[in-house]
């Protein structure tokens, strides 16, 4: 097994141990949240052993994304293809809500936490509408999702005489693979060597981080919209233009301009896009974009209002518009400023329950709506090279001590983070 001294890395002797002698790392877990006071634990968990075929991560940045488990099934709606989508997960076996941070350290593995979790939503868990946690997850600046950069600790005994572009001590990002680790630890153990991304050596590993999951997210979103964008600008005047809707100005929908503005660039001036803010600190960071409109979608407007408000921005119907965490009203609200044959992008974690409920609606409209969820393997290889190249340029981001996230997802909910939060591990 090829090993990087551990001295480097902090895996010494003088790390705790468990009672059977095993080394101990510390572990943050975000669940998802009902109230950002309950969605953050943190405790002692195993240091990883190295698989045979993967390699063991010492973890130094990760994005504030809340933790889901996938389920198998698929739905769209329309031509389009849907993506696997996902049930949320919660602790709730930890004692007094009124704790906002558990350490449990009689957890040896991982597996013990599974054993520790139940449904989100059976116990009925959501966000209040109108809280400032579900403001968060609306606007898309609390999204699900699993982004690492770190640097290789160790590589497994078969990878000794395998070929391999990554070896000891690279930096690397971490592909969100199925059955991926439960939350954020010191160290992690990868299956596969193939899963690890690794990175140029001039590419802050606090920007790779948010890779994986926001940017990959809108990549892959992007990528399924841009045919239905070309077939648009076919069948209109060389100058029509194409109408798009984002909704929310969270690091997702952030992530979603940006690479829209490189896909389109040559022919940007053809696409028209409103950024749809749900807040009012949304308002200026909208602006900070050339061309783009903002609509403000302020929930106690009358619905009348806001899709008149939301289709006079846009200069008429939207062609096609892209919410990641949309609800039951902004999806109505996005078919009604939708022209016939509009095309609507759900994230994957709402559409499971808002297909089936719009499905026929969309149908008579000649609306097609489709899941997007995170992109492939091949895509992240994609987005490393388009940042590290600066071709697609991160949105504003900060980063804080792995230690206070509970502190970090209160203001990500209170709105007080401009872009993605960093977590680091000392």
């Amino acid at each position: 097994m090829s090993a990087i001294d551990p001295g480097v890395l902090g895996l010494r002797e003088s790390r705790s141990r468990n009672a059977s002698g095993q080394l101990q790392c510390k572990q943050i877990s975000i669940e998802s949240p009902a109230t950002a006071k309950e969605c953050v634990f943190s405790f002692d968990v195993d240091v990883p052993d190295v698989p045979e075929k993967g390699a063991r991560v010492k973890v130094m940045y990760v994005g504030a994304c809340y933790r889901l488990q996938r389920s198998n099934s698929v739905t769209s709606t329309g031509s389009g293809s849907g993506g696997s989508l996902c049930e949320r997960e919660r602790m709730n076996s930890f004692g007094s809500s009124s704790c906002i941070r558990d350490r449990v350290s009689s957890f040896s593995s991982s597996s013990c936490l599974r054993e520790r979790v139940g449904s989100f939503g059976a116990a009925g868990l959501e966000p209040i509408p109108g809280s400032p946690v579900h403001k968060a997850i609306r606007e898309s600046s609390l999204y699900p999702g699993y982004e690492v950069a770190g640097i290789v600790d160790c590589i497994g005994e078969e990878m000794d005489s395998t070929p391999s572009d990554i070896q000891v001590g690279d930096h690397v990002i971490i592909y969100p693979y199925d059955d991926g680790a439960d939350g954020y630890s010191e160290y992690v153990s990868v299956p596969d060597i193939k899963y690890l991304v690794k990175l140029p050596t001039d590419m802050p590993m606090s920007v790779a981080a948010m890779l994986p999951t926001g940017a990959l997210w809108a990549l892959n979103t992007l990528q399924k919209a841009e045919p239905y964008v070309r077939k648009i600008f076919s069948e209109r005047a060389p100058e029509g233009k194409c109408n798009v809707l984002v909704v929310g100005t969270g690091s997702l929908a952030l992530w979603a301009l940006r690479v829209a503005s490189y896909y389109f660039g040559t022919e940007r001036q053809r696409v028209n896009v409103t950024v749809a803010s749900l807040r009012d600190e949304g308002i200026s960071i909208a602006h900070e974009f050339k061309n783009v409109s903002v609509v403000q979608w302020n929930e106690e407007v009358y619905e009348k209002q806001l899709i008149e408000r939301t289709i006079d921005a846009c200069g008429g119907y939207v062609d096609i518009v892209i919410d990641f965490c949309s609800t039951s009203r902004s999806l109505n609200r996005a078919i009604h400023c939708l022209s016939r044959g509009g095309h609507i992008f759900l994230g994957t974690e709402t559409a499971e329950k808002l297909l089936p409920k719009f499905s026929r609606r969309a149908e008579d409209r000649g609306i097609q709506m489709e899941a997007v969820e995170g992109g492939s393997l091949e895509q992240l290889k994609l987005l490393v090279e388009l940042v590290s190249s600066s071709k697609v340029i991160p949105p504003p981001f900060s980063v804080f001590p792995a230690e206070d996230a509970c502190e970090v997802i209160k203001k990500i909910c209170n709105a007080e983070i401009h872009g993605h939060a960093i977590l680091q591990f000392s």
